[in-house]
């Protein structure tokens, strides 16, 4: 049943997030060919670089609206009462729309860095450099980071979309629970403040307490604490060199967390009146 649900996920939304994402790559496709045409025009250059900014932001912001929206309209509008009726647990209604939400966000922020290297590219070549130059400085950039570094950098992009993803189905299920539904998508909208603030404060402490992180002078990872040295650089003004990473583990546990809790919500709090 969960593969049913998922395919159907994919049915009802695909095709206009496909829409948006190709429309998004068209224009920044665009932008960044008259902006090599014109690199040489100080005013027009500056203006096709911000729609290039304006397409990577805006394409995974209209997306990420496009399956929230999907998300509430399937399971608290009027579709909710169909969805609600049909013979499967709330968790798997939760997980399938997650899934799908989560495997869009990986290709949308795919084809974003796609156009971050596209813009690095043209950059280059619009400061004269031909294209064997420009494309090795990017395969110098990626070079540098090594193996161990772009893993680490993959698998760190997969659990932000995995968190964000938890947290807006979550925050969303749990302002529908019957002692806040009368507030419609207010209750969400003042859930999405709640969970900004907290998990600011999350990343904060993790950060500085969890002993996990990297020494920006050798690039290694290692388990000690920040606090002692964030301390002594405020005494001091020496330079922290050791950077704390612990809302990488802080992060999915709040995220799974509220994940549990808004299952939950569904299954038993769940109010369409």
């Amino acid at each position: 049943m969960f593969r049913t649900l998922f395919v159907q996920e994919a049915r009802t939304q695909l095709r206009r997030n496909a829409a948006v994402l190709g429309l998004g790559a068209l224009l920044a496709a665009g932008f960044l060919v008259l902006w090599w045409f014109f690199a040489r025009v100080p005013v027009l250059s500056s203006l096709l670089q911000m729609g290039m900014l304006v397409c990577l932001v805006g394409t995974p912001l209209v997306i990420g609206v496009q399956v929230a929206a999907e998300y509430w309209s399937s399971m608290y509008g009027r579709r909710g009462y169909l969805t609600m009726a049909l013979p499967v647990r709330g968790r798997a209604l939760y997980l399938a729309k997650a899934l799908y939400a989560l495997l869009v966000g990986l290709a949308v922020t795919a084809a974003v860095v796609a156009g971050i290297v596209a813009w690095a590219v043209v950059s280059a070549l619009a400061m004269g450099a031909d294209a064997a130059t420009a494309w090795g400085q990017v395969a110098d950039v990626f070079g540098a980071m090594g193996p161990g570094w772009a893993l680490f950098m993959v698998a760190a992009t997969v659990l932000m979309v995995a968190n964000l993803v938890l947290e807006v189905f979550a925050v969303m299920s749990i302002g529908a629970e019957g002692r806040w539904n009368h507030l419609g998508f207010g209750a969400p909208m003042i859930g999405f403040v709640i969970v900004y603030v907290a998990n600011q404060v999350v990343s904060v402490v993790s950060t500085v307490l969890i002993p996990f992180g990297i020494d920006s002078r050798t690039g290694s990872v290692q388990t000690r604490i920040m606090l002692p040295e964030l301390i002594d650089a405020v005494r001091t003004g020496a330079e922290v060199t050791y950077v704390g990473m612990g809302a990488l583990i802080a992060g999915p546990i709040m995220a799974l967390l509220m994940a549990w809790w808004a299952i939950r919500s569904i299954e038993h709090h769940t109010s369409l009146r």
